[in-house]
């Protein structure tokens, strides 16, 4: 009962995850006609595809403080709008510093949810499931991973001869693919509940207590207890490294 209690928001908030494995991915499909389309040098192409992983590392390094405070649910819904913009305005450059900007972007979308998803992941899950629960990210990045070489070799093979990205409007069929998975990870981040120990830290118990019992937790009293006592002990030592000038 518990898994199937669980199941909601461990899938929703996995999405993260997804898009995280599909957007570092999918540009490599998407690397010649961009080169061409956009006249890029190899430096320049070097660039763009870098620049996910520039943006990436610089979130992570403040991220996890920044999470911390606004609440998980909130930043996965920041990682899922950067997400959004990235590929929105990734499909209208025209010209390499604009498109390595909106790459950038995406870059802190991938920060910022492989920071949250797994400590929003691990906080709502019971002890007896923390690790299978926890593990759900990473399996979501290779199956994000697998779905775009799967997708661009699909595309390949159906056009023979042609270049593997194929345009649907005015836009790519792998950008179409890839906004569509981000809107649904904003529309269904909403309907999560919010970590129980974000709520915990900010004096909502009950809704903590509710929380824990939605998960499939047989005393959520006892658990409140025991995270409001972890916080405790959090703050106290912060107090004391303060106190010593470290």
């Amino acid at each position: 009962m518990a898994a199937l209690s669980i199941l909601w928001p461990v899938i929703s908030a996995a999405l993260g995850g997804f898009l995280f494995g599909y957007a570092e991915v999918i540009v490599n499909g998407a690397a010649d006609p961009l080169r061409v389309s956009l006249g890029l040098t190899p430096a320049h192409l070097g660039l763009v595809v870098a620049a996910a992983p520039i943006g990436a590392v610089l979130t992570v390094l403040f991220s996890t403080r920044m999470t911390a405070s606004i609440g998980r649910v909130p930043g996965m819904q920041l990682a899922a709008l950067a997400f959004m913009g990235s590929f929105i305005g990734s499909a209208l450059s025209s010209a390499m510093p604009s498109l390595f900007l909106w790459r950038l972007l995406g870059g802190i979308g991938i920060g910022l949810a492989s920071v949250v998803v797994p400590a929003y992941l691990t906080e709502i899950a019971p002890a007896s499931m923390r690790g299978r629960i926890g593990s759900v990210m990473y399996c979501a990045i290779g199956l994000g991973i697998l779905l775009a070489l799967v997708f661009e070799a699909l595309l390949a093979l159906a056009v023979p001869g042609a270049e593997p990205v194929q345009r649907l409007g005015s836009m790519e069929l792998w950008r179409w693919m890839l906004f569509s998975g981000a809107l649904l990870y904003l529309l269904l981040l909403p309907r999560v509940p919010e970590s129980p120990r974000v709520l915990v830290r900010e004096g909502r118990l009950e809704q903590a207590r509710r929380v824990f019992s939605v998960c499939g937790v047989s005393d959520p009293h006892r658990l409140v207890l025991q995270v409001q006592n972890s916080l405790a002990v959090k703050v106290k030592g912060s107090q004391q490294t303060d106190a010593i000038g470290l």
